[in-house]
């Protein structure tokens, strides 16, 4: 299995087979692993659903219905108060009235993610279509979820007929990749046919097909049934696909994650990614651009050789061939090296496309329309907050579409689109927004620039965040959890911000707290434009809280070894693992003490007797360490002049494999497919350091 079964798991899994019960999939197989997974046996689930227990249960969401009919009021189910903050913030769904009813239905992008709740698409949308109309015509009823997934949101679908509506929207599509991986956990030869790919050194883009015709069909499916309700109620429905920020938004280390490559394909693909940074960084765009072709030829499924790609063909002004090159480096994210951040693949915007209009699924392609609204330029962050949700002005010109396009719809007519008056948002929610894409953006490993830039948007818009950064600067440089820092405390008591539905982006996932120093370092420098310098003040904290003196510091610990929150896909280990042939752990120095390092590692598929492991200090090579299949232990020194005093990089830079055998048997028999997927240059099970006092 690809996925351990968690609680959330379960859940997903009774979700999707109350679908399939519901739909009357003929899929046996799907239905029958998703029982067994269930713990339960096929035909007692089978012989004890109904129909009419899989749609009307008198909720819609976290609303729970008061009467019946179109009389019925649903108001927010106290038993569901967990979820509150992932909905819209409203109380209650009035009964039907006078005014035409559109359901919003989504994910966080529909939510209005760290805009919401005071700057949503539904209530752009709403203002927009009462714009139109010249009058109150129409209300806008927002079910949009955050983090709602496929099965979910088809439920929500099927329970919005509940409240009368005579429009639906669709604003969806970035959190399906988890129905591919349950879509292959259901058919064993899928899987098998991945493993054998896998081992006999298949093209992958033969594996890359597989996976996309998979992803077809769970999207056909879906689209069958959307269609087929809207049919049977006589209601229309409209269907916006969403975007991805390709301009901004990069892959992280975690993504980058490099394949295990049959031969010496590793050594090459390495090999020409170095040539090819060194080419850029020097201007040379021509033998970047051969090297990175000759990577994507290795290896199609990785995403550096198209980004390496795509900035030199926007050095060259071929936007068209750079938004290709981004398109391809944004679906490598189908091949689950992380937990990717949400995004809308090719084969779903694609299938979406085909497939419409043959179910009675209207269509609006927010793809087309950014690109027109931008004469062709790539989406970047004028548009997006981070890799998929919108800024305001991003709401404003989706939103315009979708409401001409429901507009038109609603009255029988075809108007060309028109400018349509939006609301404004206020400076503290532009200011908010855009300090938590800050936060938002580090947590998924972006770069220092577009940190920096959303931490100054935040105080060009509302400088009264700076308060929140010193907060958020001083917690993040100490050792304590963010839920014990006073820090934390001080951010929540800001009474004029409404941060409930952002207390998650304070609280690093799985207690896994890192540095941030990007993020650090980007307010600590934003602030210095409002005449703030914290720049002693972090250095002090750091040097306080993590260089104990004569007392060892674990660097295997998340506050120095993580870039980002994403986690690998396969199997955990009580060791760290290399999956790219450079490791980089932080350590916070201080001037005129020697640094003492005490290491055990290993390269586990090392080909060689024996081979090399290099080590550096801040870019600045400090010795090399000769490293085999067993594990290795080494007590070693480096000079006070090689540190910072704050936080320096030491790194170590793995041996290349060599030639890889086609079949390592002693690799495939007890590995999981995504532990073989991704090669492992280095393990090491100790990495403490300690200054001389």
């Amino acid at each position: 299995m690809l996925l351990s079964t968690s609680k959330e798991q379960r859940k997903e899994y009774a979700t999707l087979l109350t679908d399939l019960l519901y739909t009357d999939s003929d899929d046996k197989e799907l239905k029958a692993s998703l029982i067994r997974k269930l713990g339960y046996e096929e035909e007692a689930v089978i012989s004890h659903t109904s129909e009419s227990d899989l749609l009307v249960d008198g909720t819609v969401g976290i609303y729970k219905r008061e009467g019946e009919g179109r009389t019925a009021v649903f108001s927010r189910n106290v038993d569901e108060k967990d979820r509150w903050s992932y909905f819209a913030d409203i109380h209650s769904i009035p009964a039907v009235g006078d005014k035409r009813r559109v359901v919003f239905l989504g994910e966080s992008v529909g939510r209005g993610f760290l805009l919401d709740p005071d700057y949503t698409p539904s209530i752009v949308l709403e203002y927009q279509l009462n714009q139109l109309a010249g009058r109150e015509e129409y209300e806008v009823i927002d079910l949009a979820e955050t983090n709602l997934g496929l099965p979910e949101l088809l439920r929500r679908y099927r329970q919005c007929y509940q409240l009368h509506p005579d429009m639906i929207v669709f604003l969806a599509g970035n959190n399906w990749r988890y129905e591919l991986l349950r879509a292959i956990e259901g058919k064993p030869d899928v899987y098998q046919r991945l493993v054998r790919a896998l081992q006999e050194n298949e093209q992958m883009q033969s594996v890359g097909k597989m996976i996309e015709d998979i992803f077809a069909d769970v999207v056909t499916a879906f689209l069958e049934t959307v269609g087929r309700l809207s049919r049977e109620n006589n209601v229309p429905v409209i269907f916006a696909i969403p975007e991805f920020n390709l301009l901004d938004c990069r892959s992280t280390q975690a993504e980058q994650y490099i394949s295990t490559l049959h031969g010496e394909g590793i050594d090459e693909w390495v090999t020409c990614k170095i040539v090819a940074e060194k080419a850029f960084a020097a201007h040379d765009l021509t033998t970047c651009i051969a090297n990175a072709q000759r990577m994507i030829a290795l290896d199609c499924t990785h995403p550096s050789g198209y980004e390496l790609l795509a900035d030199c063909w926007l050095q060259q002004g071929k936007y068209e061939e750079a938004r290709a090159c981004l398109e391809n480096a944004k679906d490598t994210a189908l091949y689950f090296r992380t937990d990717s951040k949400p995004r809308i693949f090719n084969i779903i915007r694609e299938t979406i496309l085909s497939k419409a209009a043959e179910n009675n699924v209207h269509i609006l392609d927010i793809k087309a329309v950014f690109d027109t609204y931008q004469n062709g330029r790539l989406p970047g962050r004028e548009l997006f907050l981070d890799y998929c949700h919108f800024t305001v002005e991003g709401i404003q010109v989706a939103m315009n579409a979708v409401s001409n396009r429901l507009f038109n719809i609603d009255k029988g007519t075809d108007h060309p689109p028109m400018v349509v008056k939006s609301p404004e948002a206020k400076a503290i929610t532009r200011g908010l927004g855009h300090l938590f894409a800050a936060i938002h953006n580090a947590h998924w490993g972006q770069s220092y620039e577009i940190l920096y830039y959303h931490c100054c948007k935040a105080l060009e818009n509302y400088k009264q965040v700076a308060r929140l950064m010193v907060y958020y600067c001083d917690m993040m440089s100490r050792k304590t959890a963010n839920n014990l820092c006073k820090s934390l405390e001080m951010i929540l008591k800001s009474s004029e911000y409404n941060l409930d539905r952002y207390v998650h982006a304070l609280l690093p996932p799985r207690n896994k707290k890192s540095l941030e120093t990007e993020l650090v370092s980007a307010m600590v420098d934003a602030l210095k434009t409002v005449q703030i310098d914290l720049t002693k003040y972090v250095r002090e904290i750091r040097v306080a809280e993590h260089n104990q003196k004569d007392d060892p510091t674990n660097l295997l610990l998340p506050f120095y070894c993580l870039s980002s929150y994403e986690e690998f896909q396969g199997s955990n280990n009580a060791f760290y693992q290399a999956r790219n042939y450079r490791s980089v752990f932080k350590v916070v120095g201080t001037g005129g003490h020697t640094l003492k390092i005490d290491v055990e590692l290993r390269v586990p598929y090392q080909t060689q007797a024996t081979a090399k492991a290099l080590l550096y200090m801040n870019d600045a090579p400090v010795t090399e360490l000769e490293v085999t299949n067993d594990w290795v232990r080494y007590e070693l020194e480096i000079p006070a002049g090689k540190l910072h005093n704050d936080v320096n990089e030491l790194s170590v830079h793995w041996p290349l494999p060599g030639e890889l055998p086609l079949k390592p048997k002693e690799r495939t028999r007890t590995l999981s497919l995504l532990d073989n997927m991704f090669f492992v240059f280095g393990e090491i099970s100790l990495l403490n350091v300690r200054f001389n006092s």
